[in-house]
């Protein structure tokens, strides 16, 4: 083999493909994106594999959304992790998600926004703090990254004035039959006890969209058994790359404002979430945050110098260990509801890692209309 061929081997960027039942036994892949490397997986053991094979720079692991469960994810990243690899999550293998950034042209110009809808205030980097006016022309308007703290309600975001809607598709659906009463495009089940106005996916202008909310990367139905889910819905309306949760965390404005900063200092998305998820396993949350697209997408500003590969910080600017130890006890104390209500759906997890399944973390649970954990208590999280 030629030294060249070891070096492209040796920095790989992979497609990790979770086939569905109905073709785990097909030939062929979905056509993958130029420059990538497809392999069939089917069990996060097996991710663990691909990544010993090879020195891995990326990832994008796709699949049937009913695969990509949160204890799936939380394997992932703990692999990804350890073998220093950036990655995403995809659903949709015929529609793969693009570089395409805010890198030139008229998208630079895009300014972005963080929306606090707790606190009624809006963030900008030109105009610093103000009141949020009309949620709907905010959320609206083209920008670049736009970070949104809200309250989830059965993948509904409840935006005081409007209710966005997680629909992905024409009709909301239960086990592939439509639900009666369910939402559709003109109708929405959150909206009918809610004097707000209703939005849906495609109504967001946004390049990247940051959903700060409990659970927001929900894909699996797992903790509502609906077809409805908000990662989703914003990611097959535009192919827009989303960052969500898998599990409760405090939100403030002022770490949304540091995670758009760091989003766009960063030498892509993906860096930007390692460096992120590094601080906050410190305190005992295995995966923070998770991106709904492909890793390698540069948000960076021209004038930004970023470093090539995602390390871990070290400690500096955020102690997570300290201020969010509270946020790591409520994760612990959900794994066990979580767990129930993923087994009574009749969802089933994907092959255990090696450890017992009742020891293993899961996602947080955010319930309906139950007060956002840690809004309040976040405002000791601050910028240093």
């Amino acid at each position: 083999m030629s030294n060249k061929t070891e070096a492209q081997i040796d920095q790989a960027d992979l497609v990790l493909y979770f086939a569905s039942p109905e073709d785990a036994n097909a030939a062929d892949f979905p056509p993958v994106p130029p420059g990538r490397v497809a392999k069939r997986v089917a069990t996060s053991s097996d991710v663990q594999s691909q990544l010993a094979l090879r020195r891995v720079r990326s990832a994008i692991v796709a699949g049937d959304r009913r695969r990509l469960t949160a204890r799936l994810i939380i394997d992932v990243e703990r692999h990804m992790s350890s073998a220093g690899a950036v990655w995403g999550l995809w659903c949709r293998p015929h529609a793969w998600p693009t570089l395409e950034a805010p890198g030139d042209g008229a998208s630079v110009a895009r300014p972005d926004v963080v929306i606090d809808i707790p606190q009624r205030i809006a963030w900008s980097r030109d105009r610093g703090w103000t009141a949020l006016g009309d949620v709907r022309r905010a959320l609206g308007q083209p920008t670049g990254v736009c970070a949104l703290i809200a309250h989830g309600d059965g993948s509904h975001l409840d935006l005081g004035d409007a209710i966005l809607c997680g629909l992905t598709d024409d009709g909301e659906t239960v086990g592939g039959s439509p639900l009666d009463g369910g939402c559709t495009r003109s109708y929405c089940k959150k909206q009918a006890g809610h004097a707000g106005y209703l939005l849906h996916a495609d109504d967001l202008d946004a390049k990247l969209l940051v959903i700060l909310s409990c659970n927001s990367m929900s894909l699996a139905s797992e903790l509502y058994p609906s077809s409805l889910s908000l990662a989703l819905s914003v990611a097959n309306a535009k192919a827009t790359p989303v960052i969500g949760t898998v599990s409760q965390l405090p939100f403030s404005g002022e770490a949304a404002v540091d995670m758009v900063q760091s989003i766009r200092t960063a030498v892509n998305v993906g860096s930007s979430i390692a460096t992120l998820n590094s601080r906050w396993k410190s305190a005992g949350i295995p995966c923070a945050y998770v991106l709904l697209g492909d890793p390698l997408a540069s948000f960076t500003w021209p004038q930004e110098k970023a470093r090539g590969r995602a390390e871990a910080p070290g400690g500096e600017r955020h102690d997570a260990a300290v201020a969010d130890g509270r946020s790591a006890w409520r994760l612990r104390n959900t794994v066990d509801s979580v767990t129930r209500a993923a087994d009574k759906c009749g969802f089933a997890a994907p092959e255990p890692d090696g450890a017992p399944a009742a020891k293993r973390s899961s996602a947080g649970s955010c319930p309906g209309n139950a007060r956002q954990p840690g809004v309040a208590d976040a405002r000791s999280f601050r910028h240093r």
